[in-house]
């Protein structure tokens, strides 16, 4: 348990009003921040930021190349005379118009699942 402190009412009237700042002056108790300062940890962060998006970025390439193979292998093995041939990717166009509109659906979903959860 804390002491209480007791307040005379006239001096709680006499320095208590709406003029006076809730937390008090911090007028001199913050130091100037040097400009250098300021310049470093902006350029710091702005590469961070570069960085980590460039990284984002490379990582999108692969994936979408591995979805555009799973989709073509199922386009080509769905469409296929003999199904108990298994079909290589890389011998097929899948630059096809609907490997490629399954694709666009796909990334379009994932890019709208990825706003979402962030």
């Amino acid at each position: 348990m804390g002491v209480a402190q007791v307040i005379e009412p006239e001096a709680e009237a006499q320095t208590i009003d709406e003029t006076v700042p809730l937390l008090g002056s911090s007028k001199g108790v913050v130091p100037p921040v040097n400009k250098a300062m300021r310049r470093r940890v902006f350029i710091a962060l702005l590469a961070m930021i570069c960085v980590l998006d460039l990284g984002a970025v490379l990582g999108q390439s692969p994936s979408t190349q591995i979805f555009e193979e799973i989709i073509c292998s199922n386009y080509y093995n769905a469409h296929s005379k003999d199904p108990s041939k298994v079909l290589d990717t890389r011998n097929y166009n899948c630059k096809i118009e609907p490997v490629q509109s399954e694709l666009a659906y796909l990334t379009g979903w994932m890019d709208t699942a990825g706003m979402t959860v962030c």
